[in-house]
């Protein structure tokens, strides 16, 4: 009997919180054989969204790790140190939070390869981390770029973004395949020497079902 692989899932979102795009994954990798867990964030303000039509439809295991609202105070030495080294402007602790759940799940699952989902830099230096401990490929998915959002402001400003550019993008050559969500964000990816694709979100099919062809005598746009 083949052993089915087993895919390990770093998110920064997830349902029913949001992340979509590693929910709808999620929902359909037994249905290609591969087994998978998530490790993902969610944050207060992700009650207000409710996604559990998706969310009761994924039959692997999750461990979401809390992140209160609340954040505290950082200390001026905190926000010096991470003006010049980006890892450390997520919340508090919430990386190591993550490697203890990633080590009890080691301890007791192999893991094949690990898919770091982000519109930003955490967790791709989790996923990198463990990638490297375990010996095993790990894959890049970037919902958003921080170069689609213009950004105006002091020379600091746009100095503490590059630095995290210089992160990202240092990070993202250790992954064995880079995806995004469009043809523009693989261009921008590309211009710095990353090997990158497309993959464009898609619809589940168990909802929204493709109906019959129509003729009208008018073209029409639909956005939703």
């Amino acid at each position: 009997m083949i052993r089915k692989k087993t895919v390990l899932i770093l998110a920064d979102d997830f349902p029913p919180g949001f992340g979509l795009r590693m929910g709808y994954l999620a929902k359909f990798l037994e249905e290609h054989d591969w087994n998978g867990i998530v490790i993902a964030a969610i944050s207060m303000y992700e009650t207000r969204y409710n996604f559990d039509s998706l969310s009761d439809h994924i039959h692997i295991p999750c461990e979401r790790i809390y992140i209160p609202n609340n954040k505290k105070k950082r200390s001026i030495l905190h926000k010096v140190l991470s003006f010049f080294f980006p890892d450390m402007r997520i919340p508090w602790g919430v990386d190591k939070k993550m490697d203890e759940h990633i080590n009890q799940w080691a301890a007791k699952v192999r893991f094949d390869i690990v898919l770091s989902s982000t519109y930003g830099l955490f967790p791709l230096n989790v996923a990198y981390k463990t990638a490297r401990t375990l010996k095993i490929p790990w894959i890049a998915d970037l919902r958003d770029i921080y170069e689609q959002y213009p950004i105006k402001g002091t020379f600091l400003r746009m100095l503490y973004n590059k630095i995290g550019l210089l992160r990202r993008n240092y990070l993202l050559r250790t992954a064995s395949m880079i995806t995004t969500v469009s043809k523009k964000h693989v261009e921008i990816l590309t211009s710095y020497g990353l090997n990158a694709c497309y993959i464009y979100n898609g619809a589940d099919t168990d909802i929204f079902t493709p109906s019959s062809h129509h003729k009208f005598n008018e073209f029409r746009i639909v956005y939703t």
